[in-house]
């Protein structure tokens, strides 16, 4: 018990000296710090991580078939600092229009919205975070953020997505063999980000990878482009 204690404070301390970090680095960027705040009250009884796993354990017993695994569900976050390493490598232009598959309270979707002002979508499975999402949406005015709660095996990907975030670290290989397909069908696709896993498709060309801090420490992000036939 005493472990586990010790385990959480010292993730609370580097999240917490990561996201003083983030924002001296991004110039004290105030409406992501006011949304930082309204996050921590909203889920001040209920963190999103105890609540991805409620929740995850209903969903992922709920059919044998078609549905993301509770281990699929694990929570963790994008930082605002790795978020704007990464867009900056992209490259994003006015054109674009930015999907998260699996975005989580929808951190990155808002980034994108504030720092970037180009639409922004999220697909998460899970209710309560898409709920507090589309709250925080109309609270604090972020006007180019659109949520979508679904599982994105089964919905439609929206078709106007040029650059898609994909947070797969926990994903099965079965989920990354239907992501790849939902990917291929985008008629607008530009560019693909994957978190920890490469992505084994034949429209997709490998063009950077680079290791990136993450609320759960360092990970690895691949960058690809779209192939042209």
């Amino acid at each position: 018990m005493i472990e586990l204690f010790l385990t959480a404070l010292e993730n609370l301390f580097y999240l917490t000296i990561r996201k003083i970090f983030d924002y001296v680095s991004l110039k004290f960027p105030f409406k992501l710090i006011f949304l930082d705040i309204y996050m921590w009250f909203s889920y001040l009884f209920s963190s999103p991580f105890s609540l991805a796993k409620r929740e995850g354990t209903t969903i992922g017993g709920r059919a044998p078939q078609g549905v993301l695994s509770e281990d699929e569900l694990t929570y963790g976050e994008t930082l605002y600092l790795t978020a704007y390493k990464i867009l900056e490598r992209v490259g994003v232009t006015s054109a674009d229009v930015f999907l998260d598959i699996g975005c989580g309270r929808g951190k990155v979707v808002f980034f994108v919205d504030y720092f970037y002002n180009i639409p922004a979508i999220g697909i998460e499975v899970l209710p309560t975070f898409i709920k507090k999402a589309l709250k925080i949406k109309q609270i604090l005015s972020f006007k180019n953020s659109m949520f979508l709660r679904g599982d994105f095996r089964e919905v439609a990907l929206p078709s106007s997505a040029t650059i898609v975030y994909c947070s797969g670290t926990c994903f099965t290989s079965s989920t990354f063999k239907q992501l790849i397909l939902k990917l291929e069908s985008l008629p607008r696709l530009s560019k693909v980000i994957s978190l920890t896993h490469p992505l084994d498709a034949s429209f997709l060309s490998l063009r950077a990878k680079e290791e990136l801090h993450f609320s759960w420490g360092k990970g690895t992000v691949y960058y690809y482009s779209k192939k042209e036939f």
